[in-house]
């Protein structure tokens, strides 16, 4: 009973030994794509500042925002590549949210951000407010974060606007074929 014990620890140590490998593999293969692809990318992305606190009386439609700067004192523009919502609570006094953000830069870095959101309804002037604050995490590794999510995220973002573009495209070649109809 023992020896079996005993091979099977073995066994399971090894397998774990091996995706590890495996999986430190997998990141050096999808990191290497990803960089590829943002070299590319970067160039029709849409890269918009980048708020370190917030609040107002909508998410995403903020009334004051302070923004994250570079060393120079420069805002930081970019643009998001991958969400996950961590922690959301529902209470009487309102809603509280804890999520992990990556942005990708102008430069073609990638930074984590943990991010926390407050909302709340006021009674007084019957409007939610909402108060939002990113933290930088310095050295996280991407290594946690499934790097085929963000790829995907980006080519998501260059569909949409080859979409906008073409229809776009398709209303200005309908009013110039009308314009020479009317010469």
């Amino acid at each position: 009973m023992t020896n079996t014990i005993n091979q099977l620890v073995i066994q399971i140590n090894q397998t774990k030994k091996e995706i590890a490998v495996m999986d430190q593999n997998i990141y050096e293969i999808e990191m290497g794509k990803l960089i590829e692809i943002i070299k590319v990318a970067k160039q029709e992305l849409l890269f918009e500042p980048v708020y370190e606190t917030a609040s107002g009386q909508d998410a995403g439609y903020y009334d004051e925002e302070e923004y994250f700067r570079n060393t120079g004192g420069e805002i930081l523009n970019g643009t998001l590549v991958y969400f996950s919502g961590e922690f959301y609570e529902e209470t009487e006094d309102g809603d509280s949210e804890i999520s992990t953000e990556i942005f990708l830069f102008e430069d073609g870095s990638l930074k984590v951000f943990h991010t926390f959101t407050e909302s709340h309804y006021c009674e007084d002037c019957e409007e939610v407010h909402v108060n939002s604050h990113r933290i930088n995490c310095e050295n996280q590794s991407l290594d946690r974060f499934d790097i085929g999510v963000i790829i995907n995220n980006i080519t998501a973002n260059l569909k949409m606007k080859v979409s906008f573009l073409e229809e776009i495209k398709s209303e200005r070649m309908a009013k110039l074929e009308g314009l020479k109809l009317a010469q």
